[in-house]
């Protein structure tokens, strides 16, 4: 199991479950969501990931206003 995860668009339906399952098993979990981790930005997306060094990225992001 990977012990570093970062979850992006965490506060969505999808992204809240996740992250709540990962916890469970004992990950450590970076959870971002916009605006602190906008990612249309990619340096800055590149940048976050890189200084966290994550072992899996979970991007459960989502444009739901259609």
């Amino acid at each position: 199991m990977w012990q570093k995860v970062a979850v992006l668009g965490s506060a969505g339906q999808l992204g809240v479950e996740l992250v709540a399952r990962l916890r469970e098993r004992g990950c450590e979990v970076a959870a971002w969501e916009k605006p602190e981790l906008d990612i249309t930005d990619a340096a800055a997306t590149e940048r976050a990931l890189g200084e966290l060094g994550p072992e899996l990225v979970i991007n459960s992001a989502a444009y739901n206003m259609v």
